[in-house]
């Protein structure tokens, strides 16, 4: 069944960024050179209405991005000026004695003639170039990507408004970024259609170094000047325009000259450190020793097959195959 026209409502811009607020029923709209935010009021019965409620002012250049985020009662935008706004979206108590501030210099929330309200906070860490994209991670976790090559965390629930953490895997600009909420990581891709999934994990350990982040790589190689990709049988644009991860699955969307879906297949890994591996080239499978435990996963897919638990009273640090790879020898660090 064809989807209905209801109604056309007038912008004085033209309008680039939307974003839902579930709970409320209202949607946010962003773009043109007035630089705000409109927040508008959907009724569907008894009869369809749309009315602008309240306008976010604050950014001075585009809006580029926002998010939604009802759990935590906030709107999050993002713009080329470099900034982030977090905006509460359910209070509607006005400050009155606070009067409205110039677009730019104090962001504040206009609704009432002369009441306004200011915005919840602020956070600014790309060195000023324009913010291309954000995501929610869940957690209190937020990602954003900007023209400066950067992928930024910030814990938005917390007390500051310092960088969780600082990726930057390439010099080439970053398209887009997005994450499954609760998975423990993400996906970037930039303007060349190159991939990579980041571990933004975090505890109080700091056990996970910036640097050691990255963990996959993968990209669209060209089959000649000026051609598509093949990649599993599809011809694949090589510059995508913008990217998006389905929920929850976690495939990723990539659209250039036409929407390409790539299934993403998260390999299943040991919970402490491997210290012994071996090949067992007949069986096609990777034998692992993690502590005093033996775990065997398909060499061809990745996926876990079986576990061997307490085969050693301590540590495992010796592990080899005998000749014809039917049985598996082992050393501990006792000796």
């Amino acid at each position: 069944m064809a989807p209905r026209f209801v109604k056309s409502v007038y912008t004085r811009t033209p309008q680039t960024v939307l974003a839902w607020h579930g709970p409320s029923r209202t949607l946010f709209s962003s773009g043109g050179s007035d630089l705000v935010v409109t927040r508008w009021k959907i009724q569907v019965l008894p009869s369809f209405a749309c009315a602008s409620i309240c306008r976010y002012h604050g950014h001075v250049a585009l809006v580029s991005d926002m998010i939604c985020l009802p759990e935590l009662e906030l709107l999050v935008t993002a713009s080329m000026d470099g900034q982030i706004f977090l905006w509460d979206t359910v209070t509607n108590k006005w400050d009155d004695a606070r009067p409205p501030y110039p677009p730019g210099r104090t962001p504040y929330v206009s609704g009432k003639p002369g009441k306004c309200h200011k915005v919840k906070s602020r956070i600014a860490g790309h060195n000023d170039t324009g913010i291309r994209g954000i995501s929610y991670a869940g957690e209190g976790t937020l990602l954003s990507i900007a023209f400066d090559s950067q992928i930024i965390g910030w814990n938005i629930d917390g007390v500051t408004n310092r960088p969780l953490f600082k990726l930057i895997g390439t010099r080439v600009p970053l398209l887009g970024i997005d994450c499954v909420r609760g998975s423990g990581t993400c996906v970037t891709v930039d303007i060349n259609g190159n991939c990579r999934r980041w571990d933004i994990k975090t505890d109080d350990s700091g056990g996970v170094q910036d640097k050691d982040r990255c963990l996959q790589i993968w990209g669209l190689r060209p089959t000649g000047p000026n051609a598509d990709v093949e990649i599993g049988g599809a011809n694949v644009a090589h510059n995508p325009t913008s990217m998006v991860m389905t929920k929850p699955a976690g495939s990723l969307v990539m659209a250039g000259k036409s929407l390409n879906f790539f299934d993403q297949h998260v390999k299943q890994t040991a919970d402490a450190p491997v210290s012994c591996l071996a090949y067992n080239s007949v069986a096609m499978t990777i034998i692992a020793s993690v502590k005093n435990t033996i775990r065997v996963w398909d060499a061809k897919t990745g996926a876990f097959e079986r576990e061997h638990v307490d085969m050693m009273s301590y540590d495992i640090t010796a592990l080899c195959l005998d000749g014809r790879e039917r049985k598996f020898f082992l050393g501990d660090a006792r000796g």
